[in-house]
């Protein structure tokens, strides 16, 4: 018996010497494919690919997919060049950027356009997890006042000046209140700006005097009017906002005198034009859409 159990001692000393050699000897974990492109090659490849989905109509799908907001080709301006080398972009250096991108370049579409390329990281994957891409005109080539769009001018100008003050106010930001709360936290609305609202219907219809509808319900108005903690209240016939220390958000100043192109449809008018910082003329070109609506213009965003 003492020879039986010695003999089945030995047998499984030697079967898990076995199997735990096996297992060492035969696991190789996961495959790994040594990575042989230069980040030269991925920026290429990237830049391509970027191209690629504006010339093949993908440039809806990519934002899908990467919930991302990708510019729009800029009016008239039908598809990009092809490039097979980075040296058919002319790369932006270090002391002209102000940036933490790897790589930016730019290259000529047609005439006094150019897109510039910007790479934070050279990858093979998607270009717009890691990149981005901006359409740029030279101010210079730009006419002034181009009397052609005279009109689409005339309603950006009254569109434009107010949106700024109007989404401020949605948020009781600039508010003129009375000096007496009549709720805590609510004081009485005296003001906002030249008008004298007396009625949350009365804010709604300043604002709906410059936006759609739809996009201030989808995003100011919930907050605005609604729930336990408003920005506006109608207490016993007083409209009230809350007293609030948020402070005026900036936006972008557009140069009105400076619309590139105009394209329109049965429901909307895209304009393509130039923004200013210290009165200074930037090159990016920039898309605002109008709405036409049964009302009139109308923006469907903010700007």
């Amino acid at each position: 018996m003492k020879k039986l159990l010695m003999a089945l001692m030995a047998a499984s000393v030697l079967l898990g010497g076995c199997t735990s050699k096996k297992t060492t000897d035969d696991y190789t974990g996961p495959v790994v494919t040594a990575d042989t492109m230069s980040d030269s090659e991925k920026e290429l490849q990237m830049i391509q690919s970027c191209i690629s989905d504006y010339n093949n109509d993908a440039i809806s799908d990519q934002e899908d997919l990467y919930q991302v907001s990708i510019p729009s080709l800029p009016i008239g301006i039908t598809s990009l060049p092809e490039i097979n080398s980075l040296s058919d972009l002319s790369e932006v250096k270090d002391s002209e950027t102000n940036s933490n991108a790897i790589y930016v370049a730019t290259y000529t579409i047609q005439d006094a356009y150019y897109a510039t390329f910007t790479i934070y990281k050279a990858t093979t994957g998607s270009f717009w997890l890691n990149g981005n891409i901006t359409f740029n005109i030279d101010p210079d080539a730009v006419t002034s006042d181009n009397p052609d769009y005279a009109s689409y001018k005339s309603s950006l100008d009254t569109l434009l000046a107010e949106d700024n003050d109007i989404l401020n106010w949605l948020y009781g930001i600039n508010v003129t209140l009375g000096t007496t709360e009549v709720e805590d936290g609510y004081y009485e609305v005296t003001a906002m700006g030249s008008y004298h609202p007396t009625s949350i219907d009365d804010i709604k219809t300043i604002a709906e005097s410059v936006f759609t509808t739809d996009f201030l319900q989808n995003n100011y108005y919930q907050a605005s009017f609604e729930g336990n903690s408003p920005v506006f209240k109608e207490i016993n016939g007083k409209l009230c906002c809350v007293q609030t220390e948020l402070t005026d958000r900036t936006y972008p100043v557009y140069d009105t005198s400076k619309i590139i192109a105009v394209s329109e449809d049965d429901t909307s008018i895209n304009i393509d034009l130039l923004t200013k910082i210290n009165d200074q003329d930037q090159t990016e070109i920039k898309r605002i859409v109008i709405s036409k609506t049964e009302n009139g213009y109308r923006l469907p965003q903010n700007y």
